[in-house]
């Protein structure tokens, strides 16, 4: 897993290979419905999030799952799909191609129903010069991610949580990271 890694420089790096970073859409697709006769609740189905079932607990007091020092583990098991999608759920939130909006703004009601994607255009500020007082003082270009991570708690686990990576410009951290998708052969 790759951590601190910026929202253009992730993307640029899935281009690159032939892919892309994936839609809110296609993640939760994978991470809940692929391959299932149903939609689950997580990766692994419907049953609680335990410490064997993926990498989270371990950032606040007292820890739900004491395993490692903090920060991603390597893959031990539980979070995958049916499909062999593996460490959606836990170890670190993914960056998702889409903008960070409210799913009733014009640009999610107005996409298609089949693969939605919001990508709204950075404020002109940041377009200018992504490093800017301006740009970094305002609202910056906002995505989404998805999944949780090894700080998050058993409640942020579902796979239909989403939350809003705050500057897409700024360097990354030790929460998130990602992963590329690519074209159907």
């Amino acid at each position: 897993a790759l951590t601190c890694v910026a929202y253009p420089t992730a993307r640029a790096f899935c281009l690159a290979e032939g892919g892309d970073l994936p839609t809110e859409a296609q993640w939760e697709y994978a991470a809940s419905a692929a391959g299932r006769a149903t939609k689950t609740l997580y990766t692994w189905g419907d049953d609680p999030p335990t410490c064997d079932h993926a990498t989270f607990g371990h950032g606040f007091s007292p820890l739900e799952c004491p395993k490692g020092d903090g920060g991603p583990l390597p893959f031990a098991g539980g979070d995958e799909t049916p499909l062999g999608i593996r460490n959606l759920t836990g170890n670190l939130e993914e960056l998702m191609r889409d903008s960070h909006a409210a799913f009733g703004t014009n640009c999610w009601v107005l996409a298609p129903p089949t693969d939605p994607q919001c990508d709204l255009p950075a404020p002109p500020e940041c377009v200018a010069d992504p490093t800017s007082a301006e740009c970094r003082a305002g609202p910056g270009d906002r995505r989404s991610q998805r999944g949780g991570s090894w700080f998050s708690t058993s409640s942020e686990l579902r796979a239909v949580r989403r939350t809003e990576y705050v500057r897409a410009e700024a360097p990354g951290n030790s929460l998130t990271g990602f992963r590329c998708v690519y074209p159907a052969p």
